[in-house]
This record gives C-alpha cells, structure tokens and sequence, in this order.
C-alpha cells in the first residue's frame, strides 16, 4: 500500500512468485447475495442518532486504519437493546464506503427495516432486520449496513 496516497500499489512479479505459495487457490466459502443495501434518511424523525462516536489509538490496526471489530462495535451501539436481548445475530452485510481517521467524529444510524408497511421477516416469521449507516460529521457516508436477527 502506498502510504501517501492511501492506494494498493501494484506488486512486482518477482514479490508475487515468491509469496504465491502462500494463497489459496479455490472458490470462496463465503456465500454472497447480491442484497442491495437501501438508502437510509437521516433526516427521517424516527431516527435518532447515536453522535459523539470517535476513533482512538486503539481503534486503529497496524496500518492505521480504524479496525473492523471498531465500526462493527459503534454499529451495535446503535441497536434497540430489547431487540438485541431477545434475538441472535444471524447474519450481516457491510458495505464499507470510505475509511475514518482519528479524531474524525462520526455518527450511527439504526433503523428497523420495512417492506409494503410491516416488518422485514425472514422466512420462519421469527426474525428481523436492522438497516445501518455511519457518517462523517461532513455527512458523506463511511459504512451501510444490514444485520439479521433471528428469535433465541
């Protein structure tokens, strides 16, 4: 990666003969459906914003990035807690859109997600969904977000 630009940087033949033997060649274990994540409005009254959320040094991984384990915390922070009590995490999708720095103040956004006017259900009627957004205090968007909660 190149550090100034905060871009992958290409890497040499010879670098990729020597470390090829250390990748996987195969098809992926992860099963992913092309779910399109919907556009959340922060302006909507029934959303409330979790505000104050900041990276410190020890949100950040060896590159300087705030961590993963980071934004899926402030993302869970924004859940109703009674929903969480009674329900699993089933599954998620995270769409991350652009990285946050330290000191960059952020915000999460949490909704439950509707259809036709009822609650999104999964196939045993005993589920819901959450859809997420985190932004930036200058409102362009940092991560969305779908979470799965299944009955315990």
């Amino acid at each position: 990666m190149n550090m100034h630009t905060r871009r992958l940087s290409k890497v040499e033949p010879d670098i990729r003969d020597e470390i090829g033997i250390l990748f996987i060649v195969g098809d992926p274990q992860i099963d992913i459906k092309n779910t399109k994540l919907r556009q959340m409005d922060v302006n909507a009254r029934s959303l409330v914003p979790l505000a104050g959320l900041k990276p410190s040094w020890t949100d950040l991984d060896i590159n300087q990035h705030v961590s993963h384990v980071k934004y899926l915390d402030w993302v869970f922070q924004s859940l109703p807690r009674s929903d969480v009590e009674k329900n699993e995490l089933s599954s998620m999708i995270l769409e991350f859109r652009r990285e946050c720095r330290i000191g960059d103040n952020l915000q999460s956004f949490c909704e439950v997600a509707r259809s036709d006017g009822t609650l999104s259900q999964f196939t045993d009627k005993n589920g819901i969904e959450f859809d997420h957004l985190l932004l930036h205090e200058d409102g362009s968007t940092i991560l969305r977000g779908k979470t799965m909660w299944k009955a315990r």
